[in-house]
């Protein structure tokens, strides 16, 4: 993988990091300080956080694999992660609208 990639990757890891930083952060602000919630946090806040995370669990192991390197079981690992964040996030998406 050229140089490119890679940095291309790290950016989008730090998009999805800010965006998890900032839907946890106006999950908190809705909940304990203003004590309502809006429709975004009630449907969408959770469910983004976890895509979010999924994303960043699968690009990591791509960004971080050294060149003579054999052990994958981390990676195989991440790639399991990431895959069951998805799904999470797609159930918990599903539940917040058949729960309200």
């Amino acid at each position: 993988m050229d140089n490119k990639s890679i940095l291309i990757r790290k950016i989008i890891i730090g998009v999805c990091a800010a965006i998890t930083v900032f839907t946890g952060i106006f999950y908190v602000v809705e909940m304990f300080v203003l004590q309502e919630t809006s429709y975004f946090t009630d449907h969408f806040a959770i469910s983004i956080s976890l895509l979010a995370i999924g994303v960043i669990a699968l690009l990591l192991p791509s960004v971080n694999r050294k060149k003579f390197s054999n052990d994958t079981r981390g990676d195989n690992t991440m790639l399991i992660v990431a895959f069951l964040l998805f799904i999470c996030s797609i159930v918990s998406l599903l539940m917040s609208y058949w729960v309200a």
